[in-house]
């Protein structure tokens, strides 16, 4: 299918061409074999009842596709892929493409248009596996992705086939040199207040960076240095990066962000008791303690200072495993999300951990019940936070697990569609300006509600 290119153009780079099964772990197997393609051979050997060899396949050496440096660049693609740190955010810690044992695997996941194909690609140091999952006649499946798909079946097989292999690492080839850079230049710089180590072709190496990074504890909005004065719930350590010197006048005129040279003034908030005004440093809002959830969880609440979410088994966890980390500013606000498909159900809780300049880690907690056999709901679209223009024709969509007689979507409190269960969709035109909370309900046979997340947008 690769072979005639008249079947395809530019938008191959968007995985807009067919190709088969066989082709596509083909060419996989370069990057497994440092860059180097072999041709696939079905038929090893052929014998008789009798032992006699009639056919042995010829080994093939294979050609060198990535050139000069293909063992380094396969190898960089293979950690790429293969960073289990890297995909969390989107698949969560614990998805379908980890490894029992944090095996080493690289593994690539893909979804056509309508949910028409479902693509897993991956390897170890021993095997590759590709899996597809598709309707014959080439109609729409019902939202399977790649990683729920296709995902699973190659999660399956390398499973059973390295039963019983110690797991083995990916060797990096000579020519590779690692070095500590800023993720925010992708530069190396020995101030930079969260590097990270990456690989780096021996030549190909980017000049230091000649800016300095600074980290400074702002108060209010973080337009202003914290002083004394700052309530410690109002107070919130950044890191910014000052350019050289010949660059300043240019920033001084872009959007990157600079810290604060003046100070703040004394709070002037005040509750309706006359103490000041206080917002919880640390405080989960969604979901409720007792909540009954599934899928993918959106966590909503209060993070004064850099935080991170974690979670652990029962209510008293012995161990922790993170969700998400954030650099704070969240006022009744999204936090994170939490993929919950591969955990196992039961009892959960939730830890917010704050840091606040000059006072304890602030710490909130909230116990959940996990429960992949009763009825969950959570809206796709619109995203939280998602700045909607007025008058726009908005997509409310849901993503429904277990039974339900239809769903509705709520604005505000107040009804504006009604779906059902196999169409969980309906159209919102937003007019009134402001923020806006939407929520969709799934109604069970019996009349039981069971609502989503909420999700705050913006209208302008």
């Amino acid at each position: 299918t690769l072979q005639d290119r008249a079947r395809y153009g530019l938008a191959v780079a968007l995985g807009a061409g067919e190709v088969k099964l066989l082709d596509l772990t083909t060419a996989y197997t370069a990057l497994a074999n440092g860059g180097m393609a072999r041709p696939a051979i079905p038929i090893q050997r052929v014998t008789t009842s009798h032992g006699e060899v009639l056919f042995n396949a010829t080994p093939v050496s294979g050609t060198q596709v990535l050139g000069p440096h293909g063992p380094e660049v396969a190898y960089q693609i293979t950690d790429i892929l293969s960073d289990n740190a890297a995909r969390t955010p989107i698949f969560g810690p614990n998805s379908i493409l980890r490894l029992p044992d944090d095996r080493p695997a690289a593994v690539k996941t893909g979804t056509s248009d309508d949910y028409r194909n479902s693509w897993a690609v991956g390897w170890t140091p021993d095997l590759v596996v590709g899996a597809w999952v598709g309707n014959s006649d080439n109609t729409p499946m019902q939202k399977v992705a790649g990683s729920n798909g296709a995902g699973t079946i190659w999660n399956t097989i390398m499973q059973r086939t390295h039963t019983g292999k110690p797991p083995q690492p990916f060797t990096p080839p000579p020519g590779l040199e690692d070095v500590s850079i800023c993720p925010a230049t992708g530069l190396p710089n020995s101030t930079c207040a969260q590097p990270v180590v990456e690989h780096f072709i021996r030549g190909t190496v980017p000049k230091a960076d000649t800016g300095q990074y600074v980290t400074v504890t702002v108060g209010g909005d973080g337009s202003c240095l914290a002083t004394d004065a700052t309530p410690l719930n109002e107070r919130q350590r950044r890191t910014f990066l000052l350019p050289p010197n010949d660059a300043r006048g240019w920033v001084s005129s872009s959007a990157i962000p600079q810290p604060p040279t003046v100070a703040c003034a004394p709070s002037q908030g005040a509750s309706a008791t006359g103490q000041p005004a206080t917002i919880a440093a640390a405080a989960i809002t969604t979901p409720q303690r007792g909540t009954t959830i599934g899928g993918t969880l959106i966590i909503q609440g209060n993070a004064q200072g850099p935080y991170q979410i974690d979670y652990g088994r029962g209510s008293s966890p012995a161990t922790w495993t993170t969700i998400v980390s954030g650099i704070g500013g969240v006022v009744n606000g999204l936090l994170g999300q939490w993929h919950t498909d591969a955990l196992p159900s039961g009892s959960y809780t939730l830890r917010l951990l704050v840091t606040l300049p000059g006072s304890p880690q602030q710490e909130a907690r909230v116990l959940v019940v996990m429960d992949h056999g009763k009825t969950t709901l959570r809206l796709l679209q619109p995203l939280p936070d998602q700045l909607i223009k007025q008058t726009t024709i908005v997509t409310l969509q849901a993503a429904l697990s277990g039974p339900a007689a239809h769903l509705e979507f709520l604005v505000d409190d107040q009804l504006v569609g009604t779906a059902g269960a196999g169409e969980q969709s309906v159209l919102w035109t937003a007019v009134a300006p402001g923020r806006h909370t939407v929520v969709a309900v799934a109604v069970t046979a019996d009349n039981d509600r069971i609502s989503s997340s909420p999700v705050v947008v913006r209208v302008e």
